[in-house]
């Protein structure tokens, strides 16, 4: 499995594949019900089929639901606004030394994630 687990198929799963299978069925001849017939029996999906999805790893599961991109540290952050800064009064046609302020050593601060 490759660092994946099986899991039961829900009803959920299966108002999300059947399209496709009806579409499949369409295409290809192999009807919705022989896909759940085993042994002469029409079975429910459930019971033939399992997914697989990805492991669960402790060190990754967070509390929150996983949607945030990027929380930072707090250096980078300051660097990112310091930057922000610079090229906004550049645009307002400010010019000059650059402003005394939390990480004025770099001119276009840009996060490590973001770096090629």
């Amino acid at each position: 499995l490759n660092g994946g687990q099986f899991a039961d198929v829900t009803p959920a799963d299966w108002d999300l594949i059947r399209p496709y299978l009806e579409e499949n069925e369409k295409l290809f001849g192999i009807s919705v019900e022989r896909l759940l017939m085993v042994d002469g029996l029409t079975r429910t999906p459930g019971d033939i089929y399992r997914k697989i999805r990805p492991q669960r790893v402790a060190a990754f599961e967070r509390e929150d639901s996983g949607l945030t991109e990027w929380e930072g540290h707090p250096r980078e952050e300051q660097l990112l606004l310091a930057a922000r800064r610079r090229r906004s009064s550049r645009a307002d046609g400010q010019t000059g030394t650059a402003l005394p302020e939390f990480g004025g050593e770099e001119e276009d601060y840009v996060p490590p994630i973001w770096r090629v």
